[in-house]
């Protein structure tokens, strides 16, 4: 029985053996047969360039021969002559030039694209952005890559809608006009970045020319802005255009990734990332988008803003489309993974926002016009507005002014189940919620209840926030600076007094521990989106020259440029001003600035009154830090990774527990910065407490020291059209009514090549709004210094 047992086990193994030989010989060859899909499907799509362009996104860019396009490989454009420019432009009956001068700065419209930076196409050359082997691994399928889904136009309340949208997950937020005859569309598309949750999802705003019905036959031509990680592998917005003959179903694609559309103009890219975008309250930034139909070839011509004639949709290509259009709509979409759960992901459309948070705050379509019989844009009549999920997105129309026919519109996607603060979530962003908390509120060893409702974490030194950071996951920890800068100054300085932070009053943190305030779930509902929670809009660093006051960011200021500087030493007046709306905020703080637009470094610290991050009125404690123009790196105080906090005495972000008053008594807080020479991080110190330090590993062109160094005030008002909010800046008085009236920055000191802290030479100042917020310089020389006085009320007579 033994050995019949042993011949058995023997047979089972040698069976084993070849089945797991023939599975894996099974499995490489399917691979082989993919990736041979794969490398054809390649071949098809990226053609030979004479020239490639490297864009900061990511992307590579062919310039590929006009004529070697992959449109004309598409069989009903195999002997297609290529139209260079059509025949006519579509004339408006909406003279541009109506459009005043206020508004236009209101709306600055430089809109870019990243390659740009890098270098432009050859004549006779189209830049055609590179598909990569990634990107057919993220699609279904090759064959489906490029393709929109079936059903991806809204079906409207006269259309039968039984069991469409819900089951697929395209919803939308549209206007429309229909059951016409039109030759083109037209409209200005305000351009965002909205939050895409799931990489299968997508969010766009665009235009539709339609013709046919919703089966079998439709005929679609759509061009406008997209985040869709799934076709693009990011979350940058690109432009985009699309087409298809029947319904989605087996023609047409995005951009150029199958054969159709001519494109004839060198610089703009589809597919490509567009530059700048819309900021919540700050710039708004639009793209405008037409399309025509050309009376004399047929063809449908696009372009892009006012003079990039982007190429065409052949007539050849359509059925219904090769006459007219019967409708034509403009609006927003997004694909809601979990519909058939019932259920809703956080993906935004538009700006996250509802319509009627209105300009700033929401999305918009303006100018929404048709191209006629005559071939002239007209204002549509009979405009409708449609959303199939009005919790999640809505549409809110108007008409008139220079904006013509408009709309907001848009939402922050999931479905609404909780209100805390004014504020409504889902689940799904309950679970985002939490696990963002759990990412900032570290384990604590005490927890200790201040009278001013925060809660301070003492934290263990090596847990906090700053080592999350992908750049310190090897950084070892330095406990003290090498060395503090001295100073050359012959007098005695000026005493700060101490102030102490609320939380003091209610206990301390142990050793080896850091004091960190507790984010709570009411502070991640507050701003606009997690992703921006704790971090400064772009624009946020005073531009003496060429600074755009309808940014919003308002300052007065005193600086040193043109040198080489390794820190800063300056004691700040500290007030407690008056600000109006809760997303703005009044500060004082001392900037260390090099580089310029993306690679912008910078290191801030300083007193401000945020209500909108900290839920209360109070002067607080803060640093800042970015190394890339307040894109996507740095944060206040330690609510993301990066800055390293040695000390357990001093809670960034914390209140004070005392401030100046107007004729009483002053109170300032001293602050040094210093690059340490043989570690290259730039520590804090405020007053006598050295609080930690700012890795240099963080940074790129602080990491030569930095070129300029300012010291001043610095507002947020969220009116636009000339107007302004009632927000202080300092103690809310003019520099002229001097000392314990208006505020004051003294002691101004750099540390120089020689470590040493000297008063800096060739000094500016500078103030964008006179009226509203002014500097006065002081005498040196005296146990001051260099100082200055600085502020205002905002909004008084000479002031609007």
């Amino acid at each position: 029985m033994r050995t019949n047992c042993k011949r058995v086990s023997f047979l089972l193994a040698l069976v084993m053996t070849v089945v797991v030989t023939l599975c894996s010989l099974f499995v490489s060859g399917e691979n082989e047969v993919s990736d041979l899909k794969i490398r054809t499907h390649l071949k098809r799509l990226n053609k030979p360039p004479l020239k490639s362009i490297k864009s900061p996104d990511g992307d590579v860019i062919d310039c590929v021969p006009v004529t070697d396009q992959l449109a004309l490989a598409h069989p009903l454009l195999i002997n297609h002559t290529v139209q260079m420019s059509p025949s006519f432009n579509p004339e408006s009956v909406f003279s541009e030039s109506k459009v005043s001068s206020r508004t236009k700065k209101q709306e600055p419209n430089d809109i870019t694209q990243l390659w740009h930076v890098n270098g432009k196409c050859p004549e006779n050359t189209v830049p055609i952005r590179r598909t990569t082997k990634q990107d057919l691994y993220r699609a279904s399928s090759v064959e489906s890559f490029g393709m929109k889904t079936q059903k991806s136009i809204p079906k409207l309340k006269s259309y039968d809608t039984t069991g469409v949208l819900p089951q697929n997950g395209h919803q939308h937020a549209i206007m429309y006009v229909e059951d016409g005859v039109f030759y083109g569309a037209k409209a200005k598309i305000n351009v965002w970045n909205p939050d895409v949750e799931m990489p299968n999802e997508f969010s766009l705003a665009q235009i539709w020319v339609l013709g046919g019905n919703f089966n079998s036959d439709l005929n679609s031509i759509e061009a406008g802005w997209q985040v869709s990680p799934q076709l693009y592998g990011d979350n940058h917005t690109r432009l985009f255009t699309y087409w298809t003959s029947d319904a989605y179903q087996g023609t047409g694609c995005y951009n150029l990734l199958c054969s159709g559309f001519v494109q004839i103009n060198r610089e703009i890219a589809m597919g490509g990332s567009i530059s700048p975008l819309s900021s919540y309250g700050n710039s708004q930034y639009d793209i405008t988008i037409l399309i025509w139909k050309d009376p004399k070839e047929g063809h449908w011509w696009l372009q892009f803003g006012e003079k990039y004639i982007m190429g065409y949709w052949p007539a050849s290509l359509f059925s219904y489309l090769s006459e007219s259009a019967s409708m034509i709509e403009w609006g927003g979409e997004v694909v809601n993974s979990q519909s058939e759960a019932g259920q809703h992901t956080t993906t935004q459309m538009g700006s996250g926002r509802f319509a009627e948070e209105g300009w700033g705050k929401a999305s918009y379509f303006k100018n929404v016009q048709v191209v006629d019989g005559s071939n002239k844009l007209r204002n549509p009549e009979n405009l409708q507005v449609f959303t199939d999920e009005e919790n999640c997105y809505n549409v809110k129309s108007g008409n008139g002014g220079s904006w013509g026919s408009h709309f907001y519109y848009g939402g922050p996607a999931a479905t609404i189940t909780i209100r805390v603060d004014g504020h409504a979530f889902s689940h799904h962003q309950e679970v985002k919620i939490r696990r963002h908390l759990k990412r900032l509120n570290k384990p604590a060893v005490k927890s200790i209840k201040s009278e001013d409702g925060d809660v301070i974490d003492c934290v263990p030194i090596t847990n906090q926030p700053a080592f999350d950071h992908p750049l310190l996951k090897h950084h070892t920890m330095q406990m003290r600076p090498s060395f503090i800068p001295e100073s050359d100054s012959t007098y005695i300085n000026e005493e700060t007094k101490t102030i102490n932070q609320v939380w003091h009053k209610a206990g301390e943190c142990p050793d080896n521990t850091v004091p960190i305030r507790r984010t709570k779930k009411e502070d991640l509902l507050r701003p606009k989106s997690m992703k921006r929670f704790g971090r400064k809009p772009h624009h946020s660093i005073p531009r003496t020259t060429t600074f755009d006051p309808t940014k919003g960011h308002q300052y007065a200021i005193m600086g040193a440029r043109n040198g080489k500087f390794y820190g800063t030493e300056v004691v700040i007046n500290l007030w407690k001003p008056y600000v109006q709306v809760p997303d703005e905020f009044s500060l004082a703080q001392t900037w260390i600035v090099s580089g310029s637009g993306s690679g912008l470094n910078t290191i801030e610290a300083g007193w401000q009154v945020y209500p909108e991050l900290y839920d209360d009125n109070r002067p607080r404690f803060f640093v800042y830090w970015t190394r890339d123009g307040y894109r996507r790196t740095g944060c206040y105080n330690l609510l993301c990774s990066g800055f390293v906090q040695t000390s357990n005495r001093y809670s960034v972000g914390g209140a004070y527990n005392i401030v100046s008053r107007y004729g009483g008594t002053q109170y300032d807080i001293s602050i040094l910065i210093w690059k340490d020479r043989k570690t290259g991080n730039w520590w804090l110190r405020v007053g006598k407490d050295i609080i930690g330090y700012w890795p240099g590993k963080l940074f790129t062109s602080l990491g030569n020291g930095a070129t300029r160094v300012e010291w001043g005030g610095e507002i947020v008002n969220l009116k636009t059209g000339g107007k302004h909010t009632g927000t202080d800046m300092g103690s809310g008085h003019f520099a002229d009514e001097g000392y314990k009236k208006a505020s004051y920055v003294r002691n101004l000191k750099i540390v120089d090549e020689t470590n040493t802290l000297r008063e800096p030479k060739s000094l500016y100042y500078f103030a964008d709004k006179h009226n509203c917020y002014n500097v006065k310089t002081g005498n040196a020389g005296t146990s001051w210094g260099i100082h200055f006085f600085y502020g205002g009320p905002g909004r008084n007579v000479k002031c609007p």
